[in-house]
């Protein structure tokens, strides 16, 4: 009985069926096929279509150790050095690949086959070393072994050594390049070293009959067989399953792709749990599929959901051994198929497993068609940076197991991660096995783009898709969870525990009104110019101007629901304008004077301001409208109060906690600007949160650059002026001039400032040489490492802030610290809740790019036009 009925023996009757469908067509392709048999060798024996494409690839990449294989096998026991290398020898004499070196002249590469000789067995003698480092030096020499290049011209194409721990403890290295085998011919290696081994101890002659065919004369064979109809039929098979390209698959990983691939890799080792693999064996079952589909299936998920993508090619590792006469035949057989996954429409993983199966009964179908002669038809233009075709392998690896018995020696496991060549052929490959009802992973990867941790959580995911598949494959793709419970938990709920009770004030200005009574002479705002200080208000004067104007509005009609236009220069009383309209029950429009007029006219048409409080110069600029103008000076030196500020029991409408508080208009990138409405609540809650982080005390004095229209401008002015600070306003001319904002930080003895990172940049060109007390604030754009760097040096602190006009200036605060990599946007402020979600709204798992998507108290009202819409 062959090793192919031995396994069809032992299959379930479902895989055994499905098997028989493939071996039918197998069988149909075999009549048409001549016999292998030996043939006559001709002077240039040309290599196989697999060993061509080995070939180049080390023309292109001389002693590239990326296509080395290794077997490692401890012994323990007596060990017969001398039989075991006569046993080593007896193999290779057996097997042609094993001697056969390759050659070109001017027509190409040829395979030149070597007389049989004695195989070399390095030896290495570690008996000196202590015994608690011996298997370390050991392992250390098995890595060398394995990373060594081998010389696919002058050979040896596979090498041995044999490593002594103590007199009746060994391990056995052998290393062979891929062109002259695959991983079933170790399995047959193992084989006959049992059989020879064991025959030649006992002073017996080899039992093994001898090899009907060589790899040679594969290699004749199918040559003739590409010339023949029945592999034009699978060329336009596979033609039309790549009619057009897969786009590269991109997994966000820990480094971009670098522009030329380096090979470098490692290995992780994860194993999914008997109960897992065996419920996934069912759901295949049930469907009429094997285990390998249902994993294959559930891979393409992972990497749709990793990527986005949801055209996807993945490499499948073939065995490549048809027939029989190659079942006891070493060399390198294995072809590639290029499997293709269609997860358009978000079908159910039932659906996705019946077009795996379909996908995949086909592709075995068409197996013949090497995958070097398919990338030369497809034109598959060649990159640097990754594979062609695909960029990630699945090898599920079901070739025959031989248990080697050595006579009078036990064999142990080696750990083969101890001895890998550290290399990576493509971005991810992964061997699966089943062993002991576990399925074994083993995931080869490219350090260049994953670390360790990384392929962790992705081996991680594959095992609960592999769970959500079982319990349900009737599930849409979406629908499957991919975080293991304790992530998920620690993704939506740990990381999103922001609640923080609000502080009494229900508004902003409540908030200033309350410092203001704790300390009245306090200075709430201090301006500048060229020759020293121009105007300083304390917290009680302030506080009067902004009644002032409030009583003003008021007269006007201006109150809870309405909103204030405020067009005026960067002065103090600026400051008391916001108040100001807070205070009168209204909310405040931003009119930035640098603005277009169009721009300022669409603005105030769409906020419906009944009034414009405006400087004197200023309102000839103001487009005409349906709108009242209160000049400043007139609201500040005009005596319309004939008592004190409202109370609630006065019949004034006061502002609440839900009312607006501003209105933000939005750049317009994307067509007309939209007003965002930010009430109280979200206010409150924002000045609070960065009150305690990054914090700011009493004794701060913030410098404030950013134009009042700009959302950013409302941590600069009020954050100070709820915690009793001061704010230094710089005016526009110098907050645009480095040398002249270094001047005023100095000249005020600023201990904060918020800046995007290109003024913080311009700050560092204009020769600014920082202030020790000064604690930095960035945000509006990506703080890049480089910059981030530079300014760690200037000041006490450097803080990252994160987030858009529709939730309330910043959601996420980070302190920066040295390092490497790109900076965080940090964890989410007070009462807010931060995700990163799939197209589906499903969260994702760190590490995986997605929509961000924010949440809790801190968000706004919504837009002008549509109330209704939220950042949420």
């Amino acid at each position: 009985m062959s090793e192919l009925e031995k396994r069809l023996a032992n299959l379930s009757p479902e895989k055994r069926a499905l098997l028989m469908q493939q071996l039918a067509k197998s069988a149909a392709r075999e009549n048409t096929q001549q016999e292998i048999g030996r043939r006559a060798r001709p002077e240039r024996m040309p290599l196989s279509s697999a060993q061509q494409r080995l070939w180049i690839l080390d023309r292109f990449d001389p002693g590239n150790s990326i296509y080395n294989v290794t077997l490692l096998l401890r012994m323990v026991g007596p060990l017969d050095v001398d039989v075991l290398s006569r046993t080593l020898s007896e193999i290779v004499r057996r097997h042609e690949t094993l001697r056969t070196v390759f050659v070109s002249d001017d027509e190409g590469p040829y395979q030149r086959i070597l007389p049989a000789e004695p195989l070399p067995l390095a030896r290495f003698d570690l008996t000196d070393r202590p015994d608690d480092k011996r298997l370390h030096a050991a392992m250390e020499l098995a890595r060398e072994d394995a990373a060594a290049s081998f010389d696919l011209v002058d050979g040896p194409i596979l090498r041995a050594g044999l490593v002594k721990l103590s007199h009746d403890d060994h391990l056995l290295m052998m290393s062979a390049h891929h062109i002259a085998v695959d991983g079933w011919s170790f399995g047959i290696l193992a084989g006959e070293l049992t059989e020879l081994y064991s025959a030649y101890i006992a002073g017996k002659p080899s039992p093994l009959p001898e090899l009907p065919i060589q790899y040679a004369d594969y290699t004749l064979w199918q040559r003739d067989e590409m010339e023949g109809e029945g592999l034009r039929n699978q060329l336009a098979y596979w033609k039309t399953q790549f009619e057009t390209l897969p786009p590269v698959l991109e997994l966000p990983g820990d480094r971009s792709r670098p522009a030329v691939q380096s090979y470098r890799g490692d290995l992780y080792r994860y194993v999914v749990p008997a109960s897992v693999f065996d419920a996934v064996k069912r759901v295949a079952r049930q469907e009429g599929a094997t285990a390998f589909m249902a994993f294959l299936a559930a891979y393409q998920v992972l990497l749709a959901r990793y990527s986005g993508q949801e055209d996807l090619a993945i490499g499948v590792g073939n065995a490549n051994r048809p027939r029989r006469e190659l079942e006891a035949l070493i060399g390198f057989f294995v072809n590639t198929l290029p499997l293709r996954g269609d997860l358009s429409g978000d079908p159910t993983f039932r659906e996705l497993l019946a077009q795996v199966k379909q996908r995949t009964i086909d592709s075995y179908a068409n197996q013949d068609m090497p995958f070097e002669r398919l990338l030369e038809t497809l034109n598959v233009e060649r990159n640097l940076s990754h594979t062609p075709l695909f960029q990630t392998m699945v090898f599920f690896q079901n070739f025959p197991e031989r248990n080697i018995d050595l006579a009078g020696l036990k064999i142990l496991p080696v750990n083969i991660e101890g001895a890998h060549s550290g290399t990576s052929r493509t971005d991810a490959t992964i061997f699966a096995s089943e062993v002991g009802g576990e399925l074994q992973l083993l995931i080869e990867y490219a350090t260049d783009l994953f670390d360790h941790d990384y392929i962790g959580g992705f081996a991680a995911h594959l095992q609960q898709l592999l769970v959500a598949i079982a319990e349900d494959p009737g599930k849409r793709l979406s629908e499957l969870e991919m975080m293991p419970t304790e992530q998920r938990k620690r993704v939506v709920e740990d990381w999103n525990a922001t609640a923080q009770p609000l502080p009494a004030e229900a508004t902003m200005h409540a908030m200033f009104e309350a410092q203001a009574a704790r300390a009245p002479q306090a200075t709430a705002v201090v301006q500048y110019d060229d020759h020293g200080e121009v105007e300083r208000l304390s917290y009680a004067e302030l506080d009067a101007r902004a009644e002032r104007i409030a009583a003003h509005l008021r007269a006007r009609g201006c109150g809870p629901g309405k909103m204030v236009g405020l067009f005026l220069h960067r002065k103090p009383h600026m400051l008391a304008a916001m108040l100001g309209a807070w205070k009168a029950g209204a909310a405040y429009v931003p009119l930035d004077p640098s603005y277009p007029a169009e721009r300022i006219a669409w603005m105030l048409e769409d906020s419906l301001a009944p009034v414009v409080v405006a400087d004197p110069e200023l309102i000839a600029e103001l487009p005409a409208g349906a709108h009242a103008v209160l000049s400043i000076e007139d609201a500040l030196t005009a005596d319309v109060l004939t008592a004190g500020p409202p109370t609630s029991t006065d019949g004034i409408a006061m502002a609440g906690a839900e009312d607006t508080a501003y209105v933000i208009f939005t750049s317009g990138s994307t067509g007309r600007p939209k007003g965002v409405r930010v009430p109280h609540r979200a206010g409150v809650n924002f000045l609070a949160s960065m009150a305690r982080t990054p914090g700011l005390r009493a004794d701060d004095a913030l410098c404030a650059i950013t134009t009042l229209s700009f959302d950013i401008a409302l941590l600069e002015l009020m954050l100070p002026l709820t915690v009793g600070a001061r704010v230094i306003l710089a005016d526009r001319v110098t907050a645009a001039d480095g040398q002249a904002l270094a001047a005023l930080l100095d000249r005020a003895e600023a201990t904060a400032m918020q800046a995007t990172p290109a003024t913080w940049r311009m700050l560092l060109e204009s020769g600014w040489r920082g202030r020790k007390e000064l604690r930095m604030f960035c945000g509006g754009e990506g703080l890049p490492r480089e910059l981030a760097d530079r300014l760690l040096g200037h000041g006490r602190e450097l803080w990252n802030l994160y987030g858009p006009t529709e939730t309330t200036v910043w959601s996420t605060v980070d302190r920066v610290e040295a390092g490497e990599g790109a900076i965080s946007i940090g964890k989410p402020i007070a009462n807010t809740e931060i995700y990163i979600v799939d197209k589906r709204m499903r969260p994702l798992p760190p590490g995986i790019p997605g929509e961000l998507l924010i949440g809790g108290s801190g968000v706004s009202q919504g837009y002008l036009d549509r109330p209704e819409l939220t950042a949420e």
